[in-house]
């Protein structure tokens, strides 16, 4: 039997790492979204959704536009283990644009975001899943250029995109899973996960069985 250890010290330190190499951070497009979701970031509204209709500042000021957004960890991320599951905390900055028709890009206002997240792990024979159980933000904005925007509408937007389109989609990622990594010739059997505080660990059987068969001959030793 072999038994791995995962401690939240090794997940903060790859946080740790990634944040100061400058890894943390991403620019949000329609581009990036399924075809049927790409209304989701436009400021008038093709479909029942829409980031104008959340927002109606965004659709009066730049209407017919779409809603791009730079993401910026503005500190490491976070991560404590415990036998309920894990449980994740993100600090960054959000700077919101519209992408407008003639393809120029104007800026509408800037955001202080923290998020938590907890989720579940779960071994299905040699795949990882995970499951989001909670999500939650707060959102202040810090710099408008559209005008005064409450705090509470943005912290109420996350929250409806949240449960409509955010959690969804990341619980499908990690329906998929991430295999165990494969060692040629081993089979891992029995396997298993159990979390404790401050550490997950996972224990399984090794079955070792090479593709070509080992020969041994013996040679004469010189006189």
């Amino acid at each position: 039997m072999v038994t791995i250890w995962v401690s939240d010290y090794i997940l903060n330190t790859v946080g740790y790492v990634l944040y100061k190499r400058g890894i943390l951070k991403h620019n949000l497009t329609k581009n990036e979204l399924p075809v049927d979701e790409k209304g989701v970031l436009n400021t008038t509204c093709t479909s029942s959704t829409c980031f104008g209709f959340l927002v109606p500042q965004v659709a009066t000021v730049h209407p017919n536009a779409s809603v791009e957004l730079e993401m910026i960890a503005s500190s490491y991320p976070t991560a404590s283990i415990s036998a309920a599951g894990f449980r994740g905390n993100f600090a960054g900055l959000i700077n919101l644009s519209a992408r407008l028709a003639n393809g120029s890009l104007a800026p509408m206002f800037k955001t202080k975001v923290s998020v938590t997240v907890s989720l579940t792990a779960s071994l299905n024979n040699t795949v990882l899943k995970a499951t989001i159980t909670d999500l939650s933000s707060t959102i202040e904005v810090t710099d408008s250029k559209i005008g005064k925007i409450p705090d509470a509408v943005l912290n109420a937007a996350f929250k409806l995109i949240s449960k409509i389109f955010i959690i969804p989609k990341l619980n499908a990622i990690g329906e998929k899973g991430i295999s165990i990594p494969s060692i040629k010739d081993v089979r891992f059997t029995n396997t298993k996960l159990a979390m404790d505080n401050h550490c997950v660990h996972i224990t399984t059987d090794v079955q070792y069985s090479p593709s070509e068969t080992l020969r041994f001959e013996a040679r004469n030793r010189p006189m």
